[in-house]
């Protein structure tokens, strides 16, 4: 990543409140699958997941009992981040009913089935295929403007998966939270990587902490 890339990322973030405008609206954009949707979107901000890695999660990462996910990032890296309550519950909800497959035996080999738990709209009968990263790109920009938000990037027309990983790092350290607990839940390579995204603080938390500076001055006078 660049250095510009790396400052465009830290920059471009939206409000909390935005964010939770679009996953609701994620719900009313498709009849066929409004809590899927819900649900993938709601992923990408409260665990900072990628586009392909909500793309690519199986069944089998979901701990119900420790409240975790395990993630498959970049380079096959994995990581255990804790999961939201509520984004639990509406997965179990999702995945009711449904079963995992059995590794097949192909050849004399063990050949492995996934079990995704995003499926395609589009699938034959029988057939479980997890959502394409393009159709993630839809349902974040129909939701987006279904909740009347824009992007907050100007080179950028559509508000793009990826901003709600970007919004929730920034609202993450914009709340005085452990940068190194970021780096991992983002699963990043270092925390060297994470300092150059996000270690430059957003201009509301300059002003929030310039405003308590002026607070406290204006006490101690």
């Amino acid at each position: 990543m660049t250095k510009r890339k790396q400052n465009q990322a830290s920059e471009f973030s939206i409000p909390r409140s935005d964010v939770l405008k679009i996953i609701n609206a994620a719900s009313e954009v498709s009849i066929e699958m409004p809590l899927r949707n819900r649900t993938l979107v709601g992923l990408m901000y409260w665990c900072g997941l990628r586009r392909e890695e909500v793309a690519t999660l199986d069944m089998r990462d979901i701990n119900a009992d420790q409240k975790t996910l395990t993630v498959t990032g970049k380079g096959r890296k994995q990581r255990t981040i804790p999961i939201k309550p509520e984004l639990l519950s509406d997965l179990q909800i999702l995945l009711q009913g449904r079963k995992i497959p059995r590794d097949r035996i192909e050849e004399g080999k063990r050949v492995h089935v996934p079990a995704p738990v995003f499926l395609s709209a589009r699938m034959k009968p029988g057939v479980q295929k997890s959502i394409d990263p393009t159709a993630i790109n839809r349902v974040v920009k129909a939701a987006a403007e279904h909740a009347g938000v824009k992007s907050p990037n100007p080179d950028r027309l559509n508000v793009a998966p990826h901003l709600f990983r970007h919004s929730f790092g920034r609202h993450w350290l914009d709340s005085g939270r452990d940068l190194r607990v970021l780096s991992a839940i983002l699963g990043h390579e270092s925390i060297a990587t994470t300092v150059n995204i996000y270690g430059t603080p957003s201009q509301k938390k300059i002003r929030d902490e310039y405003t308590t500076f002026l607070d406290v001055a204006e006490v101690g006078a």
